[in-house]
């Protein structure tokens, strides 16, 4: 049974696989990675996503077309240490596999979140056997993401206060401060932006970021980007409150005092995050969830006790992941095959209509940069899988904010005195007043019989013709 499952829930992953259009965050790291012109270069890059490496990495190893279904193998082997080396109650190991983090939003959306929670559950797995593999699994789960990285310091801290006197601590400690510092270097951003700057508290993201954990751990279904259950409003951050409180009380009560303060103190850290840095959203969250999986992953494979799940909420929590998931791979595989999250295959679409070609077009998204690609020195549009364009360009300040004129040097210094095409999500043609429409002023755009309608990402975006050789800089 175990295996018939495990093979059930890794089949599923596999088919939506096959049928998921790619996110544009998920395209954005695959052509990231592929026009990184070398490792340091990189690194570089990186430090605008606020990612560490690892998964950068195994995309330039195996290329865009291989991403997906190593992503997908990965979510499978996870689902396999569940499954075979759990030791949990049948109920438990045969429903995991099939809840919403495990079976979608860790498996199918190729990101960096499901390489990170493998190799937290394989180091957690093999402490007690191996534990300078597992020490090793740790130090890379780090560089996955960042709430890997603290939840691998969590365990690393779990470990060391089960066994403070070993003597592998004086070269284990020193070995992963180290290790942390080449984080702090990839998670601070360039002097002119990024995703770590920026930092502020905000009143109403701690409440999202609450509500988030209350109704998305138990049905994570979104429907037009909002969270279902969040239509409780208020209530349902205080069901965060309750869900966070009881889940710690689950490990406190079963004598799991160490493991139920780092628990508490971890989930407060990334409810802090994700109220002074980003938007609380559900794969962030729910590395509370996984967490406290982990915990229990552990001392499961010691005490062989299944009192641990003896747990109304537990089984409440299971059974509306277990909905949410089967939902979501059912509208991953019913959905047209031929439907795109972003509408850039519109565009290029209409590119290769009108004969237009790539060494003549430029791409301006939402962060205001002419984006180029560095290895093939063309546009990002790609009419297959891939469907999302970028922001990057000629350096490693790919997300520096220009000005109207000085996006019209930019053209100028890379296309010369010459017509160039530009795909923008900006709308340059209305006659807005100057301060309002300093695009037009400066660019002169000339529009082009194309505008796409907003999609589920929420681009949109136009085409115009902007004639360089008419005007001096």
């Amino acid at each position: 049974m175990n295996w018939i499952f495990w093979s059930i829930s890794t089949l599923l992953i596999f088919i939506a696989t096959y049928f998921h259009q790619p996110w544009r965050d998920e395209a954005q790291a695959v052509n990231l990675a592929l026009d990184s012109t070398g490792w340091w270069d990189l690194i570089q890059r990186i430090r605008w996503e606020g990612h560490p490496i690892l998964w950068f990495a195994i995309i330039k190893i195996f290329g865009a077309s291989l991403t997906p279904w190593i992503h997908g193998a990965i979510a499978a082997s996870t689902n396999a240490l569940i499954v075979f080396k759990s030791g949990w109650p049948k109920f438990v190991r045969w429903s995991l596999p099939f809840t919403y983090y495990f079976i979608f939003e860790y498996a199918v959306i190729y990101r960096d979140y499901a390489v990170g929670i493998f190799l937290l559950f394989a180091a957690t797995h093999l402490w007690n056997s191996k534990p300078y593999l597992s020490f090793t699994l740790l130090l890379l789960a780090a560089q996955a993401n960042f709430f890997a990285a603290i939840l691998g310091a969590a365990l690393g801290l779990k470990f060391f206060l089960d066994e403070p006197k070993h003597r592998r601590w004086y070269w284990m400690i020193p070995l992963a401060l180290l290790w942390g510092s080449t984080l702090i270097y990839q998670f601070t951003p360039p002097e002119n932006g990024g995703f770590a700057s920026g930092w502020h508290f905000g009143d109403a993201t701690f409440a999202d970021a609450f509500l988030t954990v209350g109704a998305g751990t138990t049905i994570p279904f979104t429907l037009d980007g909002v969270l279902l259950a969040g239509a409780f409003g208020s209530i349902s951050v205080f069901i965060g409150i309750v869900v966070t409180l009881q889940l710690w009380l689950i490990l406190y009560k079963r004598q799991l005092t160490r493991s139920g303060w780092i628990f508490l103190g971890v989930s407060a850290l990334i409810l802090l995050f994700c109220s002074v840095k980003i938007y609380g959203y559900p794969r962030h969250l729910m590395h509370i969830w996984i967490l406290f999986l982990i915990l229990q992953f552990g001392e499961q494979n010691k005490t062989r006790s299944a009192s641990l799940w003896g747990s109304k909420l537990i089984v409440i929590l299971v059974i509306g992941q277990v909905l949410a998931g089967l939902s979501h791979i059912y509208i991953e595989i019913a959905r047209p095959f031929d439907t795109r999250y972003s509408n850039a295959y519109r565009v290029a679409d209409f590119l290769l209509e009108n004969d237009i070609p790539a060494e003549s077009v430029a791409v301006f998204p939402e962060n205001r940069v002419a984006a180029i690609s560095l290895r093939t020195n063309e546009s990002y549009y790609l009419p297959v899988m891939d469907t999302v364009m970028n922001h990057l360009i000629w350096s490693a300040k790919s997300q520096e904010n220009l000005s109207p004129r000085g996006l019209r040097s930019q053209l100028l210094g890379h296309f010369g005195p010459s017509k160039v095409v530009l795909i923008t999500p900006k709308m340059m043609h209305e006659h807005f007043p100057r301060v309002r429409n300093e695009w037009k002023t400066v660019l002169d755009p000339k529009r082009l019989d194309f505008e796409s309608s907003p999609t589920i990402s929420g681009e949109r975006f136009y085409i115009y013709e902007i004639d360089l050789s008419e005007r001096p800089e």
